[in-house]
């Protein structure tokens, strides 16, 4: 269950979600230095979208090559003589790595930005291949084809085959099996939300955003568009694409209440209001509250001011505030108080 969020006015829900989550990175050991030109692999997302940024590789012997990174949805087994069911990803040339002859090979990084998302629960083919230069990709052969090889919280890693020629997806084959990647590899995990469960008021409405830097966009109401505007208790969901992949799917609920109980209070047993003398904003109330916050009507946060349980009065200098209507919200144990107030001069 989401927090609910109370809201007496219009408001703006969601996030403006950009690629912009710490790197993290999958580690495959060096175990041996099985010596190939190419090598197919399989990685599987677990219970998240997982980006791929960036690989880095084992290698051996000096001077320089060029390599091409293939994926493809599902398992490379079966696909490796396939060139039409491959997508290229990226390639470098004249690429002169670190390089060692036995274990521990540091990994070194193949240069450029990768954007693979492999979505949650699926397993996406791999293929890196020398295409020119001196050199190899090491791997281990420890394990057979299609094993797992390595796991972490995020990813697992499926031991596959490698190829000894130059040559694109080699010419067809042979191919050899059970070799397994070594080296490392950034990614990122995306979270994603449109925010907490919200209450507003009838006659309100609510403004759904859900983020900005996606390719496509489809709410349940049928919308394409990347805000909707609300204003009816329902339970909304959207359904976003970030044209690498992966698709994020979120929902909120929104309930429409009379909001009686918080339409300002006068009655000497619950009092909250908000009146304005010379430039100074006066608040005050006779519940414990430990919490105001200020907002303009847009919903943005223009202050945050924390009480003691035994103040029921707060005077705030709002001299540099800008001519405009505002909303205090109170916040006490067990209830949400709100009042408005109007900056004129």
């Amino acid at each position: 269950m989401k927090k609910l969020t109370h809201y007496l006015f219009s408001i703006c829900i969601g996030i403006c979600f950009t690629v912009d989550c710490a790197s993290q990175v999958f580690v495959s050991p060096c175990v041996g230095t099985f010596s190939r030109k190419g090598l197919f692999f399989d990685l599987e997302a677990k219970n998240s979208n997982v980006t791929i940024s960036r690989f880095s590789l084992l290698v051996q012997n000096t001077g320089t090559r060029d390599l091409s990174i293939y994926y493809k949805a599902g398992t490379h087994v079966g696909f490796e003589a396939n060139p039409a069911a491959w997508t290229l990803a990226d390639t470098t040339q004249n690429w002169n790595p670190i390089f060692a002859l036995a274990c521990p090979i540091p990994p070194a990084i193949i240069p450029g930005d990768l954007n693979i998302c492999i979505p949650a629960n699926q397993r996406y083919g791999f293929y890196i291949i020398m295409t020119a230069g001196v050199g190899s990709i090491e791997s281990h052969n420890t394990l057979t084809t299609g094993s797992l090889a390595v796991s972490n919280p995020d990813l697992n890693l499926y031991t596959g085959v490698g190829q000894n020629t130059l040559s694109i997806f080699n010419g067809g084959g042979p191919f050899t099996p059970d070799l397994t990647w070594q080296g490392e590899m950034n990614y990122t995990i995306q979270p994603y939300t449109i925010g907490n469960d919200t209450l507003i008021c009838y006659g309100q409405s609510l403004i759904l955003d859900a983020g900005n830097g996606f390719n496509g966009y489809l709410w349940n109401t049928g919308d394409t568009t990347q805000t909707i505007i609300v204003d009816s208790t329902a339970t909304y969901y959207v359904n976003v694409s970030n044209g690498a992949g992966c698709d994020f799917v979120d929902s909120i609920n929104v309930t429409v209440d009379s909001c009686l109980y918080i339409n300002g209070y006068s009655a000497a047993s619950q009092l909250f209001f908000a009146s304005v003398i010379n430039s100074q904003l006066i608040i005050k109330w006779n519940d414990n509250i430990h919490l105001l916050q200020m907002c303009n009507m847009e919903g943005k946060l223009i202050e945050v001011i924390k009480v003691n349980a035994s103040e029921k009065e707060f005077i705030l200098d709002i001299n540099d505030l800008p001519h405009a209507t505002y909303f205090i919200k109170g916040i006490a144990t067990n209830k949400i108080y709100h009042t408005r107030f109007v900056k004129q001069y």
